[in-house]
């Protein structure tokens, strides 16, 4: 089965990569990026109402499941780079490194962003 040209079946390793080139790219920049499940991001912010409405107008769609994290999500209309963009985008709203969640050490990290990791 085929959709906007990628055969669904081969699609899931895609999406792997995808996902943790944005957990990657998000931990490189400074965030604490939450253990993530399947194609999943979630990243610890403070401030995440205002950071899904600037993330928004970025042209980057994230949700916030709760206090102090926004959930990034990888799917089929969801590219490489669209995962670089996203890094970009949310580099600039919240600031890197600069804007942490209270307690977090600058070089702390929560989990392998290694491919396949789950």
């Amino acid at each position: 089965m085929e959709r906007n040209g990628f055969t669904i079946g081969r699609r899931p390793a895609e999406d792997h990569d995808n996902v943790a080139l944005l957990a990657e790219g998000l931990h490189g920049a400074g965030f604490r990026v939450r253990p993530r499940e399947t194609n999943m991001v979630p990243v610890d912010t403070p401030g995440t109402e205002d950071v899904v409405a600037r993330a928004a107008r970025g042209g980057v769609l994230v949700t916030a499941p709760g206090p102090g994290v926004v959930r990034l999500v990888t799917h089929l209309d969801v590219g490489r780079q669209a995962c670089l963009r996203a890094v970009e985008v949310l580099t600039a709203v919240i600031g890197g490194g600069r804007r942490r969640a209270s307690g977090t050490a600058a070089g702390e990290h929560t989990q392998s962003t290694g491919k396949g990791a789950k």
